[in-house]
């Protein structure tokens, strides 16, 4: 009896609440690809005259909300494509050589099965 409330217990203070973030793996090729799926909210959002483009995930978690709630830590490199006269186009707006990458702070809110998702930004 003992040990099967244990092994019912111990989920629960490995990895804390129901509902509380978890870490995530950032190696994983899923998160960079919804951080590039969200580029354009996240260039919208952020202050840079020029786009901003992923360069590395540095930390994260995942949350189960009315949704999934992800929150990244994410390297960003600025590029030579300045907002107001290029188009975006991820092939030619490469980080810039000269402009230092800075970490920025990446929310995603999803509902897929509403086919929806709200990115916002901010550099830490």
């Amino acid at each position: 009896m003992y040990s099967l409330l244990l092994l019912l217990i111990t989920p629960l203070s490995v990895y804390g609440q129901a509902g509380d973030p978890r870490p995530i793996d950032v190696n994983n090729p899923e998160y960079m690809t919804k951080i590039w799926t969200g580029l354009a909210s996240i260039n919208a959002a952020s202050n840079s005259p020029n786009y901003l483009v992923p360069v590395k995930v540095i930390s994260g978690t995942s949350q189960v909300v009315s949704g999934t709630k992800y929150v990244w830590q994410v390297l960003m490199a600025e590029t030579d494509c300045n907002k107001a006269n290029t188009n975006f186009d991820r092939n030619t707006c490469v980080p810039s050589a000269n402009a230092p990458s800075s970490l920025y702070k990446v929310t995603l809110w999803e509902q897929p099965w509403l086919n929806f998702a709200e990115y916002s930004v901010e550099k830490i």
